[in-house]
């Protein structure tokens, strides 16, 4: 917006000639989202805390993906006991049907990846799986 005000004063001097200037433009984006993160940020979280009042915390899942580019089928470790003790295949591209399903390997355990496919394992052992 700046930018269509500005502009037409850049004819009469070289200061407003800087809004023609594509990374002035962007470096004056940043900056105003910069003073608007520092000002306003805090009382928007507090605003929205407010809001969720006694909404339950969101949690994610703990998901592990596994990315084959190789033509050939690749052989990966999984994690060790500390990051999860079972972990179930959620999408295989090399089977797009989904027949396989159930806890696909145990911690430290050998996952083979079809070539050029990628795998997404979701761990199962947190306090809801128990």
């Amino acid at each position: 917006m700046l930018y269509h005000l500005l502009t037409p004063l850049s004819e009469g001097g070289d200061l407003f000639n800087l809004f023609r200037y594509i990374t002035f433009r962007a470096g004056g984006a940043f900056f105003t989202a910069l003073v608007f993160g520092f000002f306003l940020g805090r009382p928007i979280i507090d605003w929205l805390r407010r809001l969720q009042k006694k909404g339950q915390p969101i949690r994610g899942d703990s998901f592990l993906v596994l990315i084959n580019a190789d033509a050939e089928q690749v052989k990966f470790t999984l994690p060790r006991e500390a990051y999860g003790r079972r972990w179930q295949l959620v999408v295989d591209t090399a089977d797009p049907d989904d027949r396989r399903t159930g806890p696909h390997a145990s911690a430290a355990g050998r996952v083979v990846v079809t070539g050029r496919s990628i795998q997404v394992l979701r761990r199962m052992d947190d306090a809801r799986d128990r």
